[in-house]
């Protein structure tokens, strides 16, 4: 497939491609030749899917150093065993209750919403008719993300100054009522010795007295 490996060979944004490593068991022909019979050997493959492209059109070729250092973050989740996909907002949320249409895209190699929003003219043939509306809706949609995002951080960093203000409104509470306190302990009578009485006590023995 010379073609394929020109196009998927292309400069330009990795991250919207589809790029999935996989193991594929294949005949290795020298030992086979050797034993007289079919001889398999595991081999890192490859797929790479342009958005917008048709299945039949896909590359699923051995895994060369090169695709490697392409797609490093899919190739270190398939050594994980982990699910490789496109990052990315899921086209379920723009289509939240039109699974058929999250499901054709997908099979053309659109997985993710920013994908649709950055179709090419081709990727948009591909898909069909409605294609060019559904990329605007997708461009909208990041549209209204964005602005949510920003709205999201500004109040983040009001929420941030409220409690630095809170904050400083609890120390000070602190240090005014330490500052009291102190002020309550200055004025305060010396403390007696024990066994000595109090004024009251006095008071007290002395109106006795009288009365007696």
């Amino acid at each position: 497939m010379p073609d394929a490996m020109m196009s998927y060979d292309a400069p330009g944004s990795d991250e919207r491609i589809f790029a999935e490593f996989h193991t594929k068991a294949v005949v290795d022909q020298a030992r086979s030749k050797e034993s007289g019979y079919p001889v398999f050997r595991d081999v890192v493959f490859v797929k790479i899917i342009q958005p917008g492209d048709s299945r039949l059109s896909e590359y699923n070729q051995p895994a060369r150093p090169v695709d490697i250092e392409r797609f490093p973050r899919q190739y270190a989740a398939f050594q994980r065993g982990q699910k490789q996909e496109v990052e990315g907002a899921p086209l379920s949320l723009l289509f939240p209750s039109e699974p058929a249409i999250v499901e054709n895209f997908r099979r053309a190699g659109v997985f993710v919403v920013e994908q649709l929003a950055g179709l090419s003219d081709t990727g948009i043939q591909e898909i069909g008719l409605g294609g060019r509306q559904y990329k605007m809706k997708a461009q909208e949609w990041l549209q209204q993300a964005e602005k949510g995002k920003s709205f999201h951080g500004m109040a983040d960093r009001l929420d941030a100054l409220e409690l630095a203000g809170r904050a400083k409104d609890d120390k000070i509470a602190a240090l005014e009522a330490a500052l009291i306190e102190a002020q309550s302990k200055a004025e305060d009578p010396p403390r007696r010795g024990p066994g000595r009485p109090t004024n009251a006590e006095l008071a007290a023995r002395e109106a006795r007295k009288e009365i007696a």
